[in-house]
């Protein structure tokens, strides 16, 4: 059924094509993401920033069911608590003796993209 919405950010009025089950807002975010004024389209880049980092941590943690729950929660604060930078650490125990260490980097660039780096290390633990 095709519905009347309008964009948050200039008000004008969209047509779209929409479910019945639809919520007034959910239109309106849909005529957003389609409106060609400069603030719906840094919108509809974030957006889909957003739903891009989102698929990529679900696919990265799909085993660790903790790790992809705080790493969305981690792009939460990014992308919606205006954090720049956010760093999550890992450390796990692999053997008696060695640690791996996982350090995640998730930064927002000036662009609006969203940017996430893993590094990895090993180390020794030796009692003395």
């Amino acid at each position: 059924m095709v519905k009347q919405g309008k964009c948050k950010f200039c008000s004008q009025i969209g047509m779209i094509e929409a479910a019945d089950e639809m919520t007034q807002e959910e239109i309106d975010k849909e005529v957003t993401l389609q409106c060609k004024c400069p603030e719906a389209q840094a919108f509809a880049t974030k957006e889909y920033n957003r739903t891009s980092a989102a698929a990529f941590i679900k696919d990265a943690f799909k085993n660790d069911e903790y790790m992809k729950d705080y790493m969305t929660h981690t792009l939460d604060a990014v992308m919606n608590e205006g954090a720049d930078k956010v760093q999550v650490v890992q450390k796990r125990l692999l053997d008696s003796k060695t640690i791996e260490t996982k350090v995640y980097t998730m930064t927002l660039n000036n662009e609006g993209t969203l940017i996430i780096n893993m590094k990895q290390s090993y180390s020794s633990k030796e009692k003395f």
